[in-house]
């Protein structure tokens, strides 16, 4: 699958239909990537293969991933395997994941238990509602 990394500015206007974007900013100890696109699983696993390729790309193994996905939260079928078949990549690439969903329509227990399948995976995931939040988190971890 080849990853395609738009540094593209982003805008809060809707994004037509089956559009994806991803924006991925070096910060100062972890990546900030944004991304933007419909709630898909295609483009759930599409946003944890940029995820991995860009901290392959930029050397860098924390995360803070600021997601707008349009539509309703995935199933938690769907969600469950999605998660399990990530987090046997990201293990050996990306050591923590802060991550911001800004859709009021996802549903945060369905959020939770993401998090928690990660985690029971071996990825340092955690679930935050602002990106201030999500930096601090980062921001209070050790240097790596």
């Amino acid at each position: 699958m080849t990853t395609d990394l738009r540094n593209e500015p982003m805008s809060d206007e809707p994004m037509p239909a089956g559009e994806y974007r991803c924006e991925v900013e070096p910060g100062a100890g972890y990546l900030y990537i944004s991304v933007r696109g419909e709630n898909t699983g295609a483009n759930v696993r599409r946003i944890l293969s940029d995820v991995l390729a860009a901290c392959a790309h930029h050397a860098c193994s924390r995360v803070l991933l600021e997601e707008h996905l349009s539509g309703p939260s995935l199933g938690m079928v769907e969600a469950f395997e999605i998660v399990s078949e990530g987090s046997a990549s990201a293990r050996s690439v990306v050591q923590q994941i802060a991550y911001v969903d800004t859709n009021p329509e996802h549903d945060s227990s369905l959020l939770d238990f993401v998090e928690t399948v990660a985690v029971n995976r071996g990825v340092h995931v955690r679930v935050f509602a602002t990106v201030p939040e999500a930096e601090t988190w980062l921001d209070s971890l050790p240097a790596r």
